[in-house]
Parts: C-alpha cells; structure tokens; sequence
C-alpha cells in the first residue's frame, strides 16, 4: 500500500457487450504483494498452500492490523476487503494529457487485471463517462477510484 493518504486508482467497468467485470481475487493483498516480492512475477498467487509456512513465518509478523484481520479473515473463509472488486490500478503516466490517454490507461490496468479485451476507438470514449468512488478503507487510506462506465 503506498505510503501516503490518498491512493488514486483508474479503471473499466462495464464492456462493449454489457457485461459488468468483476474480479474475484483468491488471496488478500497482503499475500499477493509478499508473492509478487518473493517471486518477481506479476501473475496470480494460483497455489496458496505453497507459499503459506513462508508467508506466515516472514510476513504476517510485519503486517500492519488491519492486513493482519484481513488474513485471519481469509484463513477463516470469511469475505475480506478487497475480495471482489473491479479491474482497476494506479497509472503508469504521472498525469494524463488527454482522457483519451487516460482512457488507455485504464484500459490496460482493466486488461492486466481480468484478462478480458474488448475493442474500441477514440470516438467511442466520449461515450464512457468517467465516474468517481471516494472512500476510506480499512487501513485508514482515502480511497479515489475512477472508472470509465459504459
């Protein structure tokens, strides 16, 4: 989680066809991010089993509260934050030139997190209108979410 008070991600939600893409994660954060660091890879923790006496030996003891209910939670088999959510992540570019850049932008945080592609051009963005969610999460952060809606 980044270090200051306001994360600011972007992201789509609905395709081409009308379909609402959500994504289901099958670990918290927490275990994500110590899985990205332990194994340089950006694809999915598939196989939680093989990393789980590892992450509880090196990471939980680090993990701050609200990750560590977060775990406990998911250990348990009981929803945790950020189980279900749209595909959306922060941008690649410090400030967007265009909302057609913007729009790009998101559609590829969009593609990278559900594995879906749809296509359009740049006429076709003036007919997704951008949105804003703001929110504080559970670990104190104020959450700005924008997602272009179609």
């Amino acid at each position: 989680m980044p270090g200051h008070k306001l994360s600011t991600t972007y992201g789509v939600v609905k395709t081409f066809d009308n379909r609402i893409v959500i994504i289901c994660r099958k670990v918290p954060y927490c275990v994500q991010n110590y899985y990205h660091r332990k194994n340089r890879k950006t694809k999915p923790c598939d196989n939680f089993a093989v990393v789980r006496d590892q992450f509880e030996k090196e990471q939980l003891p680090l993990l701050k509260p609200y990750d560590q209910l977060d775990y406990q939670r998911f250990i348990q088999d009981l929803p945790y934050e950020d189980r279900y959510d749209f595909p959306h992540g922060q941008l690649a570019i410090r400030k967007p030139s265009s909302i057609y850049t913007l729009f790009k932008e998101a559609y590829r945080e969009f593609e990278e997190e559900s594995g879906f592609r749809f296509k359009f051009i740049k006429k076709d963005i003036e007919h997704y209108p951008l949105l804003e969610l703001e929110f504080n999460g559970c670990d104190g952060v104020r959450y700005r979410q924008y997602f272009f809606y179609r």
